[in-house]
């Protein structure tokens, strides 16, 4: 019977220390995550300004 209460306890601190894992490894995702979006949200800025930048040198050239 004293080893399997051993056996038990040692089987959750084991789960828990996998759901830890699991948390961190969650975290970890959503900051690269948060990183894409930045890194997509810068890019389309960039695109934008060389949109208007290349219609602003179109219209100089046409007139």
């Amino acid at each position: 019977m004293y080893q399997t209460r051993e056996k038990i306890l040692a089987e959750q601190e084991r789960a828990q220390q996998m759901i830890q894992e699991a948390h961190e490894i969650a975290r970890m995702a959503n900051e690269r995550v948060e990183q894409a979006e930045k890194a997509a949200r810068f890019a389309e800025i960039k695109r934008d300004r060389a949109a208007g930048a290349f219609l602003r040198v179109k219209q100089k050239t046409n007139t």
